[in-house]
């Protein structure tokens, strides 16, 4: 696998979208645009109750459905509009998109690419790209994006990654100011 780049030692939050009917069903979504399902409206509904008033100064998501409609519940919340950034989508799965297989995943992490799926190490330094781009800003960003984005996210971490990352979580980032390689994150 190739080396990820370092992600700017700044705070964030992270949502990743509610639930669809495609991860009810095991199917890889990609960048096909699906919809949430009510139970995922429910899960972001609850994790955007718990996002702290005040702290939070711009929220930024994925351009794709899903997690425009997560974002919204954060929205409604904080009052602040919700910035699109075509960087922070889920990686392209190619012909692997609609189907229930993912066997193919842990390969892929590791650098073999199928199905005309966007290769990872080029998936990983877009997503690098983009929180860096949102960290650059001022204040503290909410970032909403997908459960494969962060594992390229855990990685410019300084993190092993590819952890499961149930949809409506909602996780805190903090540089650890005692070590300058190291992160808190906690669930919120």
């Amino acid at each position: 696998m190739s080396e990820i780049s370092l992600l700017p030692r700044k705070p964030f939050y992270y949502l990743r979208h509610g639930q669809t009917d495609w991860n009810v069903e095991g199917r890889c979504q990609g960048q096909t645009d699906i919809p949430m399902n009510a139970v995922g409206e429910a899960e972001v509904a609850a994790s955007a109750a718990r996002l702290p008033e005040g702290e939070i100064s711009r929220i930024v998501s994925s351009p794709l459905l899903r997690a425009q409609q997560s974002a919204r519940h954060a929205a409604d919340r904080l009052g602040l509009p919700v910035e699109l950034d075509a960087d922070l989508k889920e990686a392209f799965w190619g012909e692997a998109e609609g189907k229930a297989d993912t066997s193919w995943r842990p390969a892929w992490c590791e650098g073999e690419t199928r199905f005309g799926a966007e290769p990872f190490s080029v998936f990983a330094q877009r997503m690098v790209r983009g929180v860096t781009r949102v960290l650059g800003g001022e204040g503290i960003p909410l970032i909403v994006g997908h459960g494969g984005a962060y594992w390229a996210i855990e990685q410019a971490l300084g993190r092993d990654g590819f952890s499961h990352l149930p949809n409506g979580t909602l996780l805190r980032h903090l540089p650890d100011s005692d070590d300058d390689t190291r992160w808190r994150v906690t669930f919120i």
